[in-house]
């Protein structure tokens, strides 16, 4: 006999009506926010048998009788006197869902529990509230505006502007921010280099236009659905826009973290750890400052260094002497730091060929925290993977991870043991946890580099790098040793103690944005005004 169909156990009309109403609404409120997917029963099971013990033995239930209810409590059913279950109509769920109040804010769950009488084997029927406020919903997040104002980055990093160095001496780069319905906003950057990425500050807003007019009246919570969008209106059937994509990607999940009341971490899945080991690039001309800049970030509690090892190559062109002379700094970083700091070699695809590269690193064996990144140019697979049988080294690549399809091509080649992650390269934080999550089923490692952000960036960079399960040190300071911007503009954000950086807490990105100002700063530094797309 069912249990509620024993008329020694049959819980009474409060604790059924308790059940419905608590599932009943749950199912309303995940519907009415977009959040409804695929086969979730089960999660909605363990969600509503908690939700109605939680509210049972607030009413001073036994745990006999709760006991029951969790026996008897499944999705899509509703309880009757006589015991045996019946579908939830429309209707029904309605009825039963005026019976509760949420306050949406507050997250504050109050149920009201009526006594029902009815005959045997007749359906209750819910009465009418006695509360005085209906249920608040979601708020509506259509994305109402779409616009953007230059920022005036200055770069600070060694190397970047020198006549001898293929590094810009600018850095294009574009606030984002968009506007919902309902008024909430999110904010991102859009940041690229022209030699590195093939995009200009012009060609970005042409893109962030495409941008605007596709997502239009779009839900800002919806972020698949608006990539979808943005790749539909430009660069859909080859590779382009990336870093404005990534610029609406991040306003985007800012904007839907702040709606929710979460960080954009929880979008992607939630964070793994709050406090994240460290990398910084060093681009030095010379052995002697590659050692004293290597000492230096070590002492500051820094895991990781990139040391850069094509800078004259790439100016100059391969040659034996010119590789000779990077191997040199190579060393001397080696030599100015414990084997517990990792080393990745990043010769950014100027040694051009793996028997050359091979060779040279036959030097290096027996150096068990070097890994070389990026040797040869960024569509040789076939090299990459030639190089990582005959090498002795973990090899890195960095340039050809443009998208998850990209990525799969990587690891069927057997061509790295890791991949580099930057966000304006993939456009966002959405196809970024694509990428991570097949590395992480390939057994492939995964680090988070600015490619350099201002604090806006870093911080989203921050984001994605907490939710990654295989923790390698992130570049999240490029903010910081990279570039400085006019005060005033951002604050808050991504910080930094004790050699680790701090993942933001906050909604959104956790970054507080002055529009106003960064407007101000625009119109009085030598670049365009800000553009918008309404």
């Amino acid at each position: 006999m069912s249990v509620l169909g024993s008329r020694t156990n049959r819980l009474s009309t409060p604790h059924i009506e308790s059940a419905h109403v608590v599932l009943s609404y749950r199912w309303m409120f995940l519907q009415s926010s977009r959040a409804y997917e695929k086969d979730i029963s089960p999660f909605y099971n363990d969600l509503g048998i908690a939700l109605v013990q939680w509210h049972c033995r607030g009413l001073g239930f036994e745990s006999r009788r709760l006991h029951q209810l969790s026996r008897y409590f499944y999705i899509g059913r509703r309880p009757t006197r006589c015991g045996s279950p019946v579908p939830l109509s429309r209707r029904g769920v309605r009825r039963a869902a005026s019976d509760l109040c949420l306050s949406w804010r507050s997250r504050l769950i109050r149920v009201n529990c009526r006594q029902v009488s009815a005959a045997p084997g007749r359906r209750l029927r819910p009465r009418q509230p006695v509360y005085r406020k209906a249920a608040v919903m979601p708020a509506d997040l259509a994305i109402a505006a779409l616009d953007w104002v230059p920022l005036a980055p200055r770069l600070i990093k060694e190397g970047y502007g020198d006549a001898d160095s293929v590094w810009p001496g600018t850095l294009p780069s574009l606030l984002v921010r968009i506007t919902a319905a309902d008024g909430t906003v999110g904010y991102g950057e859009a940041t690229t280099q022209t030699w590195y990425l093939g995009e200009t500050r012009t060609q970005m807003e042409s893109v962030l236009a495409l941008y605007a007019q596709a997502l239009q009246g779009r839900p800002a919570d919806n972020i698949a659905g608006a990539h979808a969008a943005m790749l539909g209106s430009y660069a859909g059937a080859a590779p382009g826009g990336n870093a404005a994509r990534a610029g609406v990607d991040m306003a985007l999940h800012d904007l839907t973290g702040k709606a929710l009341g979460v960080p954009a971490a929880t979008l992607l899945g939630g964070r793994l750890r709050d406090r994240l080991d460290q990398l910084t690039n060093l681009y030095h001309a010379t052995p002697e400052a590659m050692a004293e800049g290597a000492r230096a970030f070590a002492a500051q509690g820094f895991k990781a260094l990139k040391i850069k090892v094509g800078e004259s190559l790439l100016a100059h062109g391969w040659s034996r002497a010119g590789l000779t002379a990077e191997l040199a700094k190579l060393t001397a970083a080696l030599d100015a730091v414990g084997p517990e700091i990792m080393i990745d070699a990043d010769a950014n695809q100027a040694w051009r060929n793996a028997g050359d590269a091979a060779a040279a690193l036959r030097a290096f064996a027996g150096r068990p925290n070097l890994s070389i990144e990026q040797p040869l140019a960024y569509e040789n697979y076939a090299g990459h993977a030639q190089l990582r049988r005959i090498a002795g080294l973990p090899v890195v690549l960095d340039e050809p991870v443009r998208a998850p399809d990209a990525v799969m091509q990587l690891i069927r080649a057997e061509a790295c043991d890791r991949v580099v992650i930057k966000l304006n390269r993939v456009g966002g934080l959405y196809p970024s946890m694509r990428i991570a999550t097949i590395c992480e089923a390939a057994g492939i490692g995964v680090s988070v580099d600015t490619n350099p952000f201002t604090l806006l960036g870093d911080s989203a960079s921050a984001q994605l790098a907490s939710t990654i399960p295989t923790h390698y040190p992130v570049d999240c300071e490029g903010h910081v040793s990279f570039l400085t911007l006019a005060e005033g503009i951002l604050s808050g954000g991504v910080s930094f103690a004790d050699g680790r950086a701090l993942v933001p807490q906050g909604p959104g990105l956790g970054v507080e944005v002055d529009w106003a100002r960064a407007q101000a700063v625009a119109e009085s530094a030598p670049i365009d005004s800000g553009r918008s797309a309404p």
